[in-house]
């Protein structure tokens, strides 16, 4: 045995051991001379491991070699004193596949912060991971991947994260990520960032370090400590299983620790399980991913240090010790990790692999470990998909005279199915096919029957006459024990619902029975023969290609479900049930199939417009969220298909609105409670966090936006100051700016955090589709409500928006503004200041600039018509901005060109482009509003306009015919008849006298114009009409009303029906409709539609697809005396936005230090106490009546008097 010394970081140096035969065979059996072992880690790809030993001051690389269950030792080292006066070893972290060992070290100069090494075991040498900052702060996680790549996480004060490529024998940087600040953070081998948000500690964020993308938010229970969190993904990343430790009773400091299992496709809480005794959750490993399912749980208490228990990933139930697993030989292992269904640890003395999975896996979990609970195995996929294929090619599709294989063939009789837990009978007759199940009783081991045998033969196969009888085709059992049965009318599944352990008796739990769980085909068509129909079911799931080798199972066949439900049945009789009626039920009830298909379903029942069924799966959702906070993502199955919702059943929209109106995510006053907030009311915050790649420049971005927050913070009215410097708005600012500095008690607020659960509402898919996504972006279900009412009629809808607009939509729309108004400016200036006060020269490049930005604004209407062209052409307002963009164009073209301004096409121009300009003071709440009553009320009345313009077109019409001359008359050549409604018999004339005699012919006549007589032609005739509809008779003047009877016959009727009558009614429908819109639901309305115009047009697919702007879930912070005031007209029923009252939980209302009783008492004496001042108010006005009574009567006496 010889020794070598390899320098490390100067005079440090490490004693290592050569790898002498000898030497190398007493470590093998003997770890660390036999020390206690503290650690052990293995690679990414199960190549290599590494253990450490506290007592022998040692590492020991060892090698896995394929087909041996004894590791190799490789290399053994040994730290000398000298090592130890730098710094002391106090962890090992992590090993690679290459043989580098990350070790946590604690030096003795504490000004150094690194808090880590990196040694390459085969070079005897440290390994240098040089990054910008590394050196200057401790790290906090680090992980080998299995792509190779190395991990380092900073926490504060710096939080990013460095990935190393390792191929070099110095590491190479390759990115830097960015993160926001988090808790606690976990690092998967597959590139998986998992990360505990520091401003919410209750929710877990997904991300992929590789790609950069957000993959799922996962809602944690409160209060979950976040050091004491770990987390674990199964072999194919389906499933999320997370552990912690939450006081029992807060604050108390007795705590108790929780396991949770999320769907990562879904981001749904399955399930959760809590321990209710003093137990301590270690570690938790999911293992037979690839056949049975299992989640492993390691834990210890105060008699028992090393617990092992296994349960259903899916139901989290009956836990079921497993110490035998970890069984070797004659011995246990002790210490030991587990990696991909191996586990390596240390037996009898030696470092050993084994792995966990036993041949005829499902076989052991019944029989030798006596588990007994649901078996979810990708494994029934491959058996479906292999049954399917053999059934394809043995009925493959004949000509109905084509059957002699078909004759030949023997139907099914009896059969037994016999799997692990239970075992299946079918019985198949002419007219009845009866199925029966039995359980294996481990005890006794005998078979018990399972709940009522049911007969599965539809009734309708047996009414239908020239049928074949053979109905049951092929069945195969299935891993978990489930029965597949391929007809002629489809495929399906039967299992037993629910499973119980068999230790529970029938009291503990619903009956078991046989259910049917899953069918995909068709039952409204029959075949003569048998084969005919297989063959055409089988080949349609093909072509829908169908995927069975999930964990789950494809949608069933909900179209034809729903559509059949009702009529299909099995049995006769007595035994008649409905399977699809229970299939729709139990898809609703159970836990698993509604987060996997519960979307799905509900699009489906939408389309099939079934709506008994769609409020009983949405009241389920809503329930279940109600129950339990964790349960969130069961509302996503609700805001998949709002849209939907809202267009066919807004009656429940504004139920799921109320109910979740008032919602607080987290459950004690000191979460949810600021009592020196400087936020307004309704400002959103996000829950996630957002992760980036940290190039030089961004870092400097992120330092000028920290100092510009901390200076916004400081100054909260000076940011929104400067940015409404170019419009009228800046005296109101520094009104409001004065009243919060010299007003305390308005700028310091106590707010209440509430939440938006409405998740996946307002976020894109994280599919991208390349440049196509640019052009035609995906909308998500915001974009597609923007302007539906039943969203905004409670707080959540306007806290939303106010999350959107102070984030990113207020930056894009002033600079769109400030846009506008440089084009405006352009073009007013050159068209209002006189030509021989403006050069032409700045002139002309006033006019080519008007130009330009009407040709850019030109584009984005076009962009815009391109992703929404139905939205854009139902909108009157978008024609207004194309003429807005297009007169000016061709005003300043034709001025280009003849040097003159064309004053006609200019003079529409300015005004179109002013409109155009007050229009974008309505996303602006001061003046929004009032756009809102203008323009919601003119749309309630628009039908009463489109009567009175009716009206208008028939007596201008009338009119015209009464009024026009009998000849075409011209209005240059006088012509003189009898018509008196010729314009030259209309005009003055002029006479000359002479000595009191006045001439016979006229010396001086008026010229007639079009306004002579306006009812020449229909266009002026209309104009006259309107303008005697505004009281002007000009038009009609030059008639004597004596002698043209029908005329004045005419203007009496329109005086009275549409002057007086009309427009009277028209100004009292028109006051309430402002009355009957609610204004600030308008106003919010049109916000969402800005903002959802910039998110299509504005915004590119990576900004819509941040995290930072389009968080999953958004909490915000209401003033407490708002939600106060709200809870007190809700409680007394005062639903003044109409329709549902909120849901008042009784957590809100001990927060606000409310009761339901006292509010309500509180309030109703709120409105008794308003409803006694109106009363006084009315008793003064009538004494002040009653003063002035003799006044008024002395006054009437006198003014008789004077009179008489």
């Amino acid at each position: 045995m010889s020794e070598k010394d390899s320098l490390v970081k100067g005079s440090t140096s490490i004693q290592m051991i050569d790898d002498d035969d000898d030497y190398i065979e007493k470590f093998t059996n003997n770890p660390h001379n036999g020390e206690k072992i503290n650690t052990i880690v293995i690679s990414p790809n199960n190549n290599y491991a590494a253990t450490w030993s506290e007592k022998d001051n040692s590492i020991e690389g060892w090698t896995v070699i394929s087909g041996q269950n004894k590791l190799r030792l490789d290399i053994h080292i040994t730290f000398h004193n000298n090592f130890q006066d730098k710094f002391k070893l106090v962890g090992l972290e992590a090993v690679s596949d290459s043989k580098h060992v990350v070790v946590r070290i604690r030096r003795i100069n504490k000004k150094d912060p690194v808090n880590f090494e990196i040694i390459n075991m085969t070079t005897r040498r440290l390994i240098f991971a040089k990054a910008p900052s590394i050196d200057k702060f401790a790290s906090y996680k680090w992980s080998y991947q299995k792509n190779g790549d190395f991990v380092i996480v900073l926490k504060e004060p710096k939080y990013r994260a460095f990935i190393f490529s390792t191929i070099t024998s110095s590491y190479k940087l390759k990115d830097m990520i960015e993160l926001t600040n988090f808790d606690n953070c976990i690092l998967t081998l597959n590139g998986k960032l998992l990360v505990i948000t520091k401003r919410v500690r209750y929710f877990l964020v997904q991300w992929d370090l590789e790609n950069l993308e957000f993959e799922q938010q996962y809602i944690l229970d409160w209060p979950l400590k976040p050091d004491s969190i770990d987390a674990q993904l199964n072999f194919d990343g389906t499933l999320l299983a997370v552990f912690g430790r939450s006081p029992k009773d807060y604050p108390i400091n007795d705590f108790i620790d929780k396991v949770y299992v999320y769907s990562t496709e879904k981001g749904v809480l399955l399930k959760k399980y809590i321990y209710k005794d003093e137990v301590t959750v270690n570690k938790v490993y999911f293992i037979g991913s690839k056949v049975g399912e299992r989640l492993l749980i390691l834990s210890s208490d105060d008699s028992n240090s090393n617990r092992c228990e296994i349960m259903d990933p899916y139901t989290l139930e009956n836990p079921v010790d497993c110490r035998r697993l970890f069984s070797y030989s004659e011995g246990y292992f002790d210490p030991f990790i587990i990696k991909d269904d191996d586990i390596i640890g240390v037996c009898e003395g030696q470092l050993l692999i084994q792995g966990l999975i036993k041949d005829d896996w499902i076989n052991y979990l019944r029989r030798t470990l006596n588990d007994y609970n649901e078996i979810n195995s990708p494994s029934n996929g491959s058996i479906l998909e292999k049954m399917i294929e053999n059934a394809i090619k043995t009925f493959k599709y004949k000509s109905q005279t084509d059957d002699s294989e078909w004759a030949e063939r023997e139907p099914l009789r009896k059969e037994t199915f016999e799997g692990h837990l239970f075992r299946w009978k079918l019985d198949c007759g002419q007219e009845r096919i009866m199925l029966e199940v039995h359980r294996f009783d481990p005890e006794n081991e005998d078979w018990k029957p399972v709940g009522d045998p049911r007969n599965i033969l539809p009734e309708s196969h047996i009414e239908r006459e020239n049928v074949d009888p053979i109905f049951v085709v092929k069945c195969e059992l299935l891993n978990n024990d489930d029965l597949a049965i391929i007809t002629p009318m489809g495929l399906f599944i039967w299992t037993v619902l629910p499973i119980r352990s068999p230790d529970k008796g029938p009291e503990e739990g619903p009956k078991e029975g046989i259910r049917l769980l899953y069918f995909w085909g068709n039952t409204e068509v029959t075949y003569k023969k048998s084969y005919l129909g297989v063959a055409i079911i089988l080949n349609k799931i093909q072509n829908y290609k169908l995927v069975f080798t999930g964990h789950t199972l494809p949608p069933p066949d909900f179209d034809h479900i729903l559509n059949s439900y009702e009529r299909f049945s099995i049995g006769r009789d007595a035994d008649k049930t409905y399977p699809f009626r229970e299939l729709l039920s139990d898809h609703i009830k159970i836990h698993a199939l509604l987060a996997y298909h519960g979307e799905h379903l509900l699009k489906r029942m939408i389309f099939n417009h079934k709506d008994n069924w769609i409020e009983t799966l949405c009241d389920e959702c809503v329930q279940k969220y109600i129950e339990d906070f964790m349960q969130l993502g069961f509302l996503s199955i609700i805001i998949a298909s709002f849209p939907s919702l809202c267009q066919r059943h807004p009656s429940f929209v504004n139920k799921f609105m109320a109910k979740t109106a008032l919602e607080i995510p987290l459950p004690t006053r000191d979460d949810v409670i600021n009592n020196l907030s400087t936020a307004s009311h309704l400002q959103g915050y996000k829950t996630e966090i957002q992760i980036y790649e940290a190039s030089y420049a961004s870092r400097v971005l992120k330092y000028i936006q920290s100092a510009s927050n901390n200076f916004a913070k400081n100054h909260p009215y000076f940011h929104v100051f400067f940015t409404f410097l170019f419009i009228p708005y800046w005296p109101f600012l520094i009104y409001q700016f004065y009243q919060k500095a010299y007003n305390p008690d308005l700028y310091f607020q106590p707010t209440i955090t509430l939440a938006i659960p409405m998740p996946k509402y307002a976020t894109y898919p994280k599919n991208t589709r390349g440049f196509w996504d640019f052009l035609y972006p995906i909308k998500c279900p915001f974009n597609n409500l923007a302007t539906a009412n039943e969203v905004y009629k409670w707080w959540n809808g306007e806290a939303l928006l106010n999350f959107k607009w102070n984030t990113y939509g207020k930056y894009y729309y002033y600079f769109l503004w400030l846009l506008y108004t440089i084009f405006l400016l352009s073009f007013a200036i050159v068209a209002t200041i006189p030509e021989d006060i403006l050069d032409w020269n700045v002139a002309k490049g006033l006019l080519i600039t008007t130009i330009a930005l009407s040709g850019l604004h030109l584009l984005l209407e076009i962009r815009q018509f391109t992703i929404i062209p139905k939205t854009y052409i139902t909108n009157f307002w978008n024609f207004f901005d194309v003429a807005a963009f297009v007169l000016p164009m061709i005003s300043s073209i034709f001025w280009l060109q003849d040097q003159e301004m064309p004053v006609g096409i200019v003079t529409l121009s300015i005004l179109v482009m002013e409109v155009k300009f007050l229009l974008f003071f309505r996303a602006i709440r001061f003046f929004g509003v009032y756009f809102a009553i203008i323009l919601g009320a003119g749309a309630r009345v628009f039908s009463f306009l489109l009567i009175l313009g009716i009206i208008v077109i028939a007596f201008a019409h009338a009119l015209h015919l009464l009024l026009r001359p009998l000849e075409q008359i011209s209005l240059t050549t006088p012509t003189y008849n009898d018509d008196p409604n010729n314009p030259w018999n209309m005009v003055d004339t002029m006479y000359s006298t002479s000595n009191g005699t006045i001439s016979d012919s006229a010396v001086l006549t008026t010229l007639p114009g079009y306004d002579t007589n306006m009812f020449i032609n229909v266009d002026t005739s209309l104009l006259a009409v309107y303008l005697m509809l505004n009281g002007d008779t000009s038009s009609v003047s030059s008639w004597s009303y004596k002698e043209n009877k029908i005329l004045t016959i005419l203007l009496f009727i329109f005086s009275f029906f549409a002057k007086i009558y009309l427009l009277s009614l028209f100004i009292g429908l028109l006051g309430r409709a402002m009355d009957a819109k609610n204004n600030h639901e308008a106003y919010l309305q049109q916000k969402a539609e800005i903002l959802s115009e910039i998110e299509l047009v504005y915004l590119s697919p990576d900004q819509r697809r941040s995290k930072s702007w389009f968080p999953e879930l958004i909490l915000y912070e209401a003033h407490v005396d708002q939600v106060r005031k709200t809870v007190r007209q809700v409680t007394v029923g005062d639903a003044t936005t109409g329709g549902e009252l909120p849901r008042l939980s009784s957590q809100l209302l001990t927060l606000l230090e409310m009761n339901e009783a006292e509010s309500k008492s509180q309030e109703k004496r709120r409105i008794k106490e308003e409803e006694r001042a109106k009363i006084d108010k009315m008793l003064e006005t009538i004494e002040q009546l009653k003063r002035l009574l003799p006044q008024l009567q002395e006054a009437t006496e006198n003014a008789q008097g004077s009179t008489s």
